[in-house]
């Protein structure tokens, strides 16, 4: 039993690990764009993603480590490393963007989502004062920040839409398929419950939509 817990650490491990250096070749590629002018980020959305990422991060890094049965395993931080790694990165873009004036000013309707966003993280630190570090309010908090998540891309889902040429096709891929391991990761921490590896699996399939759909809208017009 513990050769087969240790293997299935592995895997996620390896599975994470490439999560993990395409979340970073993403960010690689859209800075590269950044700097070439090749496209127009939003300013709210990645503003949003700077000021939320760490929050993200680590909410889900505390859904991973509360729905635990049994010791703890180090496979349980692989998990977490591509969401650390973006709520880092994003503030970085996001910092370039402002140097470069690369952040247009966010339009009237922008603001109230950025504002409802705002509320949700609000919420969330609300809960979490009030509830402390347990599952079920790990739990609670997760699905603040998947609508948390679902508003910050409204901006960005509006904007492609309007103007697919501001974005590309390709960081956005590579994001949504780094997401897209992560929850396969999530489904092999065989040691939890089905019901806590559907909580473990409902951030990076929202994210794995959310990343996606921004490549889909940037398909029609984006490099």
């Amino acid at each position: 039993m513990e050769q087969k817990t240790s293997t299935i650490d592995s895997m996620i491990w390896a599975w994470s690990v490439v999560a993990l250096g395409l979340m970073l070749t993403g960010y690689a590629i859209y800075l590269t764009f950044i700097v070439e002018e090749l496209v127009s980020p939003n300013s709210t959305s990645w503003s949003l993603w700077a000021l939320g990422g760490a929050i993200e991060a680590w909410t889900y890094w505390k859904l991973v480590t509360s729905t635990k049965s049994g010791n703890r395993r180090s496979s349980e931080l692989a998990l977490a490393l591509p969401a650390i790694a973006c709520a880092i990165l994003a503030v970085l873009l996001a910092g370039v963007s402002i140097t470069l004036g690369r952040f247009g000013w966010p339009d009237p309707w922008e603001w109230v989502v950025a504002v409802i966003d705002v509320s949700v993280v609000f919420t969330y630190i609300i809960i979490k004062s009030l509830t402390g570090e347990t599952s079920k309010a790990a739990k609670w908090a997760s699905a603040l920040m998947v609508i948390d998540i679902i508003l910050s891309f409204i901006p960005i889902w509006v904007a492609t839409a309007q103007n697919p040429g501001n974005e590309s096709v390709i960081p956005w891929t590579i994001w949504s398929c780094s997401y897209a391991l992560v929850g396969f990761a999530a489904f092999l921490q065989l040691d939890k419950s089905w019901k806590d590896r559907a909580w473990l699996f409902l951030y990076p399939a929202i994210s794995t939509f959310t990343h996606g759909l921004v490549a889909i809208l940037a398909s029609r017009g984006g490099i």
